[in-house]
């Protein structure tokens, strides 16, 4: 078996909070898109599923670049290969920020993706290299508060940006946040390089091999399955959550940040919580309870009408905590299940397949929003919700044979 050589590695705490600062970057580019849809569906004359296909550019080609990675991942010394993606990937942003139009908007959002899809791989690697498994729900869930801390504090600011001044301005200012994330990168990420074997010296055949191998391990099959099953059954529901809100609901757009900023709140704790209790009573278990508990706020969402301001905030609140409590106990089991030999691979593998389910899903969704059969300017969530909970309950059978893998592989 392989390992890894960390030179210098900062204190936990602080490596934590980097990598969390690069992650927020390439969460908050992703995600910002989403509140952003009624005024883009408005500004460019687009319907929704030409919406859904924006937001699946970035996960396509996240999907397509995770997979070329994958290949000799695991010969790049892990700081450099970050710190290198994390400069594209800020040159990327700048270029949604000056965007013209859809056309224009939509190559940058490939270009976005292609660069911070494999970011989220390369960041859990590193996870996994420096944390020891004891405490790695507890640093899963500070890395996924990310998303959380996007909704309080990037979206929320972007939604404001974007109505005193452009759609652009939420870009110009996630700029800005990652040259800050870039500098810190620089400073504080250890230099972590893979000891070679025999088999790296024998060039690109070799890697396309091993990066096969990946599919070849049962506990990665399983950990790639409940990945793709979490992802798909989010994604087909979350890009349209907003327009829902403001059409369906009859939420104002300047309300919106609200959501984001209450929910966002609460799923901080949510995150450092639920990382705390699944390393404390065992993931599997924290995971299939938050897993059952999160259908109900997925279908109640999905079928508001017309319905006052606060009691959205409870419904929405409710559903990003469970919704994001999944992710945490259910990331750390996928990070465990990545043999160390091939760890940057599957993880990259991994994350292409995610964002490659992430664009089918907005896709699929925009499918079922296009679909007749509502009051025209009714956007069907129920259909989603009821779809998006269907593949919850699925997630649950697939997370205790994932469990059994791993603890069959330990055993033996």
């Amino acid at each position: 078996m392989q390992d890894a050589r960390v030179s210098q590695p900062p204190p936990g705490s602080v490596l934590l909070a980097v990598l969390t600062l690069i992650q927020f970057c390439h969460t908050l580019d992703f995600v910002i898109l989403m509140p952003l849809g009624p005024q883009l569906i408005r500004t460019f004359g687009i319907s929704p599923a030409k919406f859904g296909l924006l937001v699946s550019a970035y996960s396509s080609a996240a999907a397509v670049s995770g997979l070329l990675v994958a290949i000799f991942i695991d010969r790049l010394e892990r700081k450099t290969a970050i710190l290198s993606l994390f400069a594209v990937f800020t040159v990327a942003t700048l270029f949604c920020a000056l965007a013209g139009g859809y056309e224009s908007l939509f190559l940058a959002r490939i270009l976005a993706g292609a660069s911070g899809g494999v970011l989220q791989a390369l960041i859990f690697a590193v996870v996994a290299d420096v944390i020891p498994e004891h405490r790695r729900g507890r640093a899963t869930g500070m890395i996924l508060s990310a998303f959380s801390i996007a909704s309080i504090v990037g979206i929320p600011i972007g939604l404001f940006l974007a109505s005193r001044f452009d759609w652009q301005a939420p870009f110009f200012m996630l700029v800005g946040v990652c040259a800050v994330g870039g500098f810190l990168g620089h400073l504080v990420l250890p230099r972590i390089r893979r000891v070679r074997s025999q088999e790296d010296s024998r060039g690109g055949w070799a890697e396309l091999v091993r990066l096969g191998s990946v599919f070849g391990v049962a506990r990665h099959r399983w950990a790639i399955m409940l990945n793709l099953s979490l992802t798909f059954g989010m994604f087909c529901f979350l890009p349209y959550l907003n327009p829902h809100f403001v059409t369906n609901v009859g939420l104002p757009e300047t309300e919106i940040s609200t959501v984001y900023l209450v929910g966002g709140l609460f799923t901080v704790v949510g995150a450092r919580v639920t990382g705390w209790l699944a390393d404390r009573y065992g993931k599997l278990e924290v995971f299939q309870v938050a897993a059952l508990m999160a259908i109900v706020p997925i279908l109640v969402v999905s079928h508001l009408n017309a319905t006052p301001l606060w009691i959205v905030l409870i419904c929405s609140t409710f559903f990003m905590v469970l919704m994001n409590a999944r992710f945490v106990p259910a990331t750390a089991m996928m990070t465990s299940a990545a043999r160390a030999e091939m760890r940057g691979a599957f993880l990259s593998v991994n994350s292409s397949l995610q964002h490659m389910a992430m664009s089918l899903a907005a896709l699929a969704g925009g499918a079922v929003v296009e679909w007749g059969g509502t009051q025209p300017g009714q956007i069907p969530m129920a259909r989603l919700g009821w779809v998006a909970a269907g593949f919850g309950l699925l997630t649950i059978p697939v997370a205790r044979a994932l469990r059994r893998r791993i603890d069959a592989d330990e055993i033996n």
